[in-house]
């Protein structure tokens, strides 16, 4: 219970507080018994927040309402064609006909002896939750939808969650519609519509792990796309240095498949020439590391060294009294591979090794693709840090860049890839994006996925926010190219929603604008998952 701001002394705070009971209980036979229990806890905790050593604190407070009934965690087991299991959370499973995904920490509530408790086996990568799990194995008509579907306890104690479960129920809703369309059962879905049913998810905003919608009636990849800005990967600006005590450099969630050369801000403050070595290291996924040992040892999942492999290592030289961009071009060109962008623990790390006379530059921003670590060789782990190194990239990577509007990808899964457009930081709104066709086309729809996260940077279900993120496009507008001018055709000034889609009657033109005028937070980039523009 917190205490009242001291600008408002009326209390005029709301808290909901809950009590748990009947785990050592049977929750479906004792379900009157459990209530009772659970009525005993409330009004013990209401007494002493109105008697106890706070109650001047407590005085005007009003108990508002109290549930009727109970709700229940767990109760009976639902079986569907598939089981979903600890072992596929914790290994970060995808499936064929995954129709959502989950990510939330594997919690199980003990309630026997000294082992009462809530205890954290893991936080698993996000995980696919297959369609199979979702429909009955012996009723044929019937759906298991949200925390009912067909999985383990602990399995169960994950995908449990309102945001998983509401996924879910949308891609249950889509194959139930697809039953009606075909007449036939939720299993024939599966056997015979399944491809039909993941397409026509993925053009309704639906959370799949990493498919991209394949459509040919967008025409949106057909045009010239321009933006009135974008950001840059390779435009951080160096701030304070560090020495190089230990190894340290930037882990990268994105990368061009390629690396022909990378840049660094280095200082040395000596009148002679440095020797300096730079790594390039790849999470391996052959050594799969489980999350559930991180967890609970560091309170947090951070892969160790040695689930790292070494994809380049080379010597340089760092000339006397040197502060500046330091361009090491490589031998050969190093080939990083391309990132599995679901996988928490897939990150390519660029590393300059210990040399306690250099000195590397920190950048004033912090990139939402890349993070500075450094390594503890006992504890031989890369420990994340709150900032990132000033580092630029050749190729550089896309991340921010106009193309992502037409990738095809509707969400940033877990910490991976961003998959969308933002307009460059320093700049404040109106921003612009501008599709051109060569020639006039006749448009009545356009669709547009907008970014809708709170403070953290992925899609993962652990996470949670307001009801409308600062991140939120709130007011825009579409005009059309009319000869030489722009012709308003929609306004949206009160924008609360990620997934819009604006129908509108036929007009012929060459030319597409998105005008973005605010946003729900101050000084934040205008971002944009997708445009889709469609005859």
């Amino acid at each position: 219970i917190g205490k009242f701001p001291a600008d408002d002394p009326a209390g005029t705070l709301r808290f909901i507080y809950f009590t748990e009971a009947g785990g050592d209980m049977d929750t479906i036979a004792d379900e009157g018994a459990i209530y009772e229990k659970l009525l005993k806890q409330v009004w013990a905790f209401w007494n002493h927040f109105k008697n106890g050593p706070e109650k001047e604190l407590a005085a005007n407070w009003d108990l508002l309402w109290v549930s009727p009934k109970s709700g229940k965690r767990e109760s009976r087991r639902f079986i569907g064609d598939y089981i979903l299991t600890q072992t596929d959370l914790e290994a970060g499973r995808r499936f064929e006909d995954d129709i959502a995904f989950g990510g939330h920490n594997m919690d199980d509530h003990r309630t026997y002896g000294e082992q009462r408790s809530i205890y954290t086996h893991s936080v698993p990568p996000i995980y696919g939750i297959p369609y199979r799990c979702c429909y009955s194995r012996n009723i044929a008509n019937l759906f298991i939808g949200g925390r009912l579907i067909s999985a383990t306890h602990l399995a169960h104690s994950s995908e449990r969650t309102m945001r998983t479960g509401g996924a879910i129920g949308q891609g249950i809703g889509g194959a139930a519609a697809l039953m009606l369309k075909y007449e036939c059962t939720p299993r024939d879905i599966y056997t015979e519509h399944l491809s039909e049913l993941i397409r026509e998810l993925l053009k309704v905003d639906g959370s799949i792990l990493n498919r991209k919608l394949e459509d040919e009636t967008d025409l949106a990849p057909q045009a010239k796309m321009t933006a009135s800005s974008e950001y840059s990967f390779n435009g951080l600006t160096p701030d304070f240095t560090v020495p190089m005590f230990c190894p340290a450099g930037n882990a990268l969630r994105e990368w061009p498949e390629k690396l022909d050369a990378v840049e660094l801000f280095l200082k040395n403050d000596s009148d002679s020439e440095l020797d300096a070595a730079i790594k390039i290291l790849r999470y391996s996924p052959e050594r799969k590391w489980l999350h559930v040992h991180e967890y609970n040892k560091f309170g947090r999942n951070d892969p160790q060294g040695k689930n790292f492999r070494p994809l380049h290592e080379q010597q340089f030289k760092v000339p006397g009294n040197f502060n500046g961009w330091l361009k090491i071009d490589f031998d050969s060109p190093v080939t990083a591979g391309t990132v599995d962008p679901c996988d928490e623990s897939d990150r390519l790390i660029i590393s300059l090794e210990s040399s306690v006379k250099l000195r590397w530059a920190i950048a004033k921003e912090t990139c939402e693709t890349a993070h500075a670590v450094e390594y503890s060789s006992h504890e031989d782990l890369w420990k994340p840090l709150a900032q990132t190194g000033a580092l630029r990239v050749h190729p550089e990577p896309v991340t921010g860049k106009v193309c992502n509007l037409i990738n095809g990808h509707t969400r940033r899964y877990s910490s991976g890839p961003a998959n969308m457009w933002y307009s460059a930081p320093e700049l404040s709104p109106p921003h612009e994006l501008i599709f051109e066709w060569d020639e006039e086309k006749e448009l009545s729809k356009v669709e547009l996925i907008f970014d809708n996260l709170e403070k953290d940077v992925d899609e993962n279900p652990w996470r949670c926010g307001k009801r409308v993120s600062d991140k939120l496009v709130k007011s825009y507008q579409l005009e059309v190219k009319d000869g030489d001018s722009w012709e308003k055709i929609i306004e949206v000034t009160d924008n609360i929603n990620r997934f819009r889609t604006h129908e509108f009657t036929p007009v012929k033109t060459s030319a597409v604008k998105l005008r973005i005028n605010e946003i729900n937070g101050s000084g934040i980039q205008a971002r944009i998952y997708q445009v889709r523009i469609y005859s």
